[in-house]
């Protein structure tokens, strides 16, 4: 039905983004156990991780953007902060996408998102001679940095 196939056409990007992640995993099911992909019968690996992003799927997303794939890499990132709402750093890589796109307004938007979650990952006592050391503060610094460039 040509509906169902607009609809796909608009979702494309993501849904090949999804087609790729699901044929990655499956390519990996089969390893061998080390140290670096075993978890105890309690799942306390898993559990340490949060919620957040997987940095693979960070890394793998970011791949897009670094051979400068922006329109996967924008769907990716869209994605993403769809699953994970306080993701700042996929609002960091869509400010930088807009911004190699030229479309300047919608990349200050982005920083700005960028900035007010990042914000929320400081911890409460924090001096700011540590922001750049201080991995949680990273994606504030970030946006801020990004941001001023524009500005």
């Amino acid at each position: 039905m040509l509906p169902a196939a607009q609809v796909i056409q608009k979702q494309r990007n993501e849904l090949e983004y999804l087609a790729d992640l699901i044929h990655w995993r499956l390519k990996v099911r089969e390893q061998k156990p080390s140290e670096w992909n075993s978890d105890n019968p309690f799942y306390w690996r898993f559990a340490l991780q949060g919620r957040g992003v997987p940095p693979d799927t960070q890394e793998h997303a970011a791949g897009f953007y670094e051979r400068q794939e922006y329109d996967k890499a924008e769907a990716i990132f869209r994605l993403l902060i769809d699953c994970f709402g306080d993701y700042a750093e996929g609002y960091n890589y869509l400010g930088l996408i807009a911004y190699q796109k030229r479309r300047l307004d919608q990349a200050i938007s982005h920083f700005e998102k960028t900035m007010e979650l990042g914000r929320k990952l400081f911890s409460a006592r924090i001096a700011k001679k540590w922001y750049w050391r201080d991995h949680r503060t990273r994606p504030y610094m970030r946006g801020t940095h990004a941001s001023a460039k524009i500005i």
